[in-house]
Formats: C-alpha cells, sequence, structure tokens
C-alpha cells in the first residue's frame, strides 16, 4: 500500500469516527475487542495485531491508527504500552495487567490519581473505622496507577500531601460505641449516654434526641438536644462510655438543620460576628498567606521603608481557630485593629508571657476570649 493510499485510509478512519453520533465507529469497536481477545494471550507488537486483524478480515488500517486505538484502550481493562517511552528503533509492544483485567470498572486515570491523593487527606481528617470502610476503594485506585504508565499514575510517586497545621492524632472510641451512636445520629432516636467531662472526671447521664454527628478534624461528636431543651450540646464519642436507645421517648428533632447549624458558627467555638482585622506583619507571614489568603478580601500593602514588613487588612471570623492562628505567629506581627480585639488578644499575649517567669502556669480565673452571649 502506498504512503497516499494509507493516508486515505487513515483520513477515512478518522472522517467515519468523526461523523458518527454514537461515538467510535463499528470499526473502529470491532477492532478493539478483537484487540482486547487478543492480548489475552500474552504481549504483542503492533505488527502482530496487524497480522490478527487481517486473519480475521478486519478492515485494514494503517500502524498509525492502531496506535491511536490502542492509545484509546490504555488503562482500560488492564491494557497499557509495555515498552512506552523506551520504544525508539524497537517495535511497540502492548499487553494486558491481568490483575487489572479482572476488574472489567477501572477507573479512568483521572479519577484515580483523584482517589490517590484524596486517600492521602482522608486518612489525616477522617476517624480510622471510617476510613477502614472504604479502604477497598482507594487501595484499587493506587493499584491501578502503580501498574499503569500513564502520566497520572507518576502523581502517586511525585506528589505528597501532609497537613496545613500540627494535627492531634484521632481520639480512641471503641468500635461498638461508635456504632451505636452513628445509628442513633442517624435515625435521630432518644438516647441515654453516660457521658464525663474528662476521662478521670465524673460520670453525668444525659438524655436527649441523637440529632446528628460533627467532625472536628479527626473528632466525632454528637450533636444532642437535652430533653425538654431548645439548645444544641455537643459530646465526644470518645468520652462517652454507654449508650441506650429510649423507645418511650419521643424524638425532639424541630427545626433542626445541620447545614444551618454549621454556617451559623454553632459547631466551632465562635466569639462573635466576622470582623475586619488589622495588623502589620513580617515578611515570613506575607509570604504563608499570599498563596493561601486567610479571607476572600485580603488586602496586602506595604508598611514603612523596609520591604520585610507588611499591612494587612481582612475580614476573619471570630472563632477559636483564627485567634489560635494569630498566637502562633505572634512573633511576627502586630495586631492594630478593631480595637476590642486588640486589647483581647493582647491581654491573652501578657498572660501567657506572665506563666513564662511562674514556675507553673497562672490559669485566670475569667476567660479573655468568651461568647457575646
Amino acid at each position: 500500500m502506498s504512503d497516499a493510499d494509507m493516508a486515505k485510509n487513515d483520513s477515512e478512519d478518522i472522517k467515519k469516527t468523526a461523523t458518527n453520533k454514537r461515538g467510535d465507529s463499528p470499526d473502529t469497536l470491532r477492532r478493539q475487542l478483537y484487540i482486547y481477545h487478543y492480548l489475552q494471550e500474552g504481549a504483542k507488537t503492533i505488527s502482530e495485531i496487524e497480522a490478527y486483524l487481517q486473519t480475521l478480515e478486519i478492515r485494514t488500517v494503517t500502524k498509525r491508527t492502531l496506535q491511536r486505538n490502542l492509545r484509546d484502550m490504555e488503562d482500560s481493562f488492564g491494557v497499557y504500552h509495555k515498552n512506552k517511552g523506551v520504544t525508539k528503533g524497537k517495535p511497540s509492544i502492548w499487553a494486558i495487567d491481568y490483575k487489572m483485567f479482572k476488574n472489567p470498572f477501572a477507573y479512568s486515570p483521572d479519577v484515580a490519581m483523584a482517589l490517590a491523593l484524596s486517600y492521602q487527606q482522608i486518612k489525616m481528617n477522617v476517624p480510622a473505622d471510617i476510613v477502614e470502610k472504604v479502604d477497598p476503594i482507594f487501595k484499587q485506585a493506587i493499584s491501578q496507577l502503580e501498574q499503569s504508565q500513564s502520566v497520572q499514575a507518576k502523581w502517586v510517586k511525585c506528589v505528597t500531601v501532609s497537613p496545613a497545621s500540627f494535627m492531634l492524632p484521632p481520639a480512641k472510641v471503641k468500635p461498638e460505641i461508635a456504632k451505636h451512636l452513628t445509628e442513633c445520629a442517624l435515625n435521630q432516636e432518644v438516647v441515654e449516654i453516660t457521658y464525663r467531662t474528662s476521662h478521670v472526671g465524673n460520670e453525668s447521664i444525659i438524655s436527649g434526641t441523637a440529632l446528628g454527628i460533627h467532625y472536628r478534624g479527626n473528632v466525632a461528636y454528637l450533636l444532642l438536644r437535652p430533653l425538654q431543651k431548645n439548645s444544641v450540646r455537643q459530646f465526644p464519642f470518645s468520652r462517652i462510655y454507654k449508650v441506650k436507645q429510649l423507645i418511650t421517648a419521643t424524638p425532639e428533632t424541630k427545626d433542626f438543620n445541620i447545614n444551618e447549624l454549621s454556617r451559623s458558627g454553632s459547631l466551632t467555638m465562635t466569639y462573635g460576628p466576622p470582623f475586619k482585622l488589622e495588623a502589620i506583619i513580617f515578611d515570613s507571614v506575607r509570604r504563608e498567606i499570599e498563596d493561601a489568603p486567610i479571607g476572600a478580601d485580603q488586602v496586602l500593602t506595604q508598611h514603612g521603608e523596609d520591604p520585610l514588613y507588611s499591612k494587612l487588612n481582612v475580614t476573619v471570623p471570630y472563632n477559636l481557630d483564627m485567634i489560635q492562628w494569630l498566637f502562633a505567629r505572634s512573633p511576627y506581627l502586630k495586631v492594630l485593629g478593631p480595637l476590642s480585639f486588640k486589647e483581647k488578644f493582647e491581654e491573652e499575649l501578657r498572660r501567657a508571657w506572665q506563666n513564662v517567669e511562674l514556675d507553673s502556669p497562672q490559669v485566670p480565673r475569667e476567660k479573655n476570649f468568651k461568647h457575646d452571649n
């Protein structure tokens, strides 16, 4: 076949595929199906695949078209380019990974990569008993990438994930307690829990409607509305020692909406509405927040003549996380406003410095930051 005829054939293939409203042309699909069947015998070169298709009287196409068909099949049903990247001067070899072939519903490379990266995040933020239930899904994706020759497979070896700040390890919770609490919360049942404010504190028995679950990092909290009360309280699973369902009591779900509760800030240690923070920050803090702003309206401007100092203006939430973030960077910044927050923040710094001078920490009788209500 002349080059002109080969080019014409190739062009007809492309045209037929492009004009088929259902996707690939019937000839292309037939060709791919027979290639799958043939590769089950073992690794094959393009020439061997071409010769095999000719014995089946499949319409002749160029090697370039076959290469394109195989690239479309790559990473599906275990098909992979065996000598990809080292084919210069050598025949192109294709094969099937039998472990992956056994799973016809393999993830696409992009989905497998997303799952592999998500797995690193989830292991840090989700309780182990929940991760264990979805482990097979993530490990399947990771295994698929490890055996793949796709670009996405390189992410597993080249990309890692770490927490933005120090994270405490997950609390130990008895599996049967966690399971029972979860079931009661999902069914919004009335329960009686035996709870301790600390692991060495006295036990107290609290009854109420289990409304939901809130995860603060990797710590699970039961959202409970005590009987005859409107408020919703949070109890960490790790300090609940007994739980039983009260089948004679009526659940008090009322107008509970977990999304609204979350948006209101009730599930975090919030001290008031968001406010406009004004501060002078050192270069190390600026570099930290330039690419990861702490607020949508963050503005950084030069402060004075020293290029190492900047002025920060940004709206931030008035909660414990924000205060702790500022406190951790206090040697490298100065809060200017608002005045009420500045005074409380500086008082907290003075309290911390006082404990530097003492042999034992002196805990203030009154909290500096507290709820407005």
